[in-house]
């Protein structure tokens, strides 16, 4: 277990703006992942989700937070 203390559980927000210029929040739980490993299943989430709403050409912003 090499990296065994990198996996913790976070909690991810993503915030998106749909095609009509509204923000919109996300918010899940990961549980044993690595900080990165949470944001990039935030956005992979998002885009299948809610693929229909969201403006690609705006950025998708993924805050992540170790949980206690």
């Amino acid at each position: 277990m090499l990296f065994a203390a990198h996996l913790r559980d976070y909690e991810v927000v993503g915030q998106y703006t749909d095609k009509w210029g509204h923000r919109h929040d996300s918010s899940r739980v990961c549980h044993q992942m690595t900080k990165r490993e949470a944001r990039d299943a935030m956005q992979r989430y998002l885009l299948q989700h809610f693929s229909d709403l969201v403006d690609l050409d705006a950025p998708i912003k993924v805050k992540v937070q170790a949980t206690k």
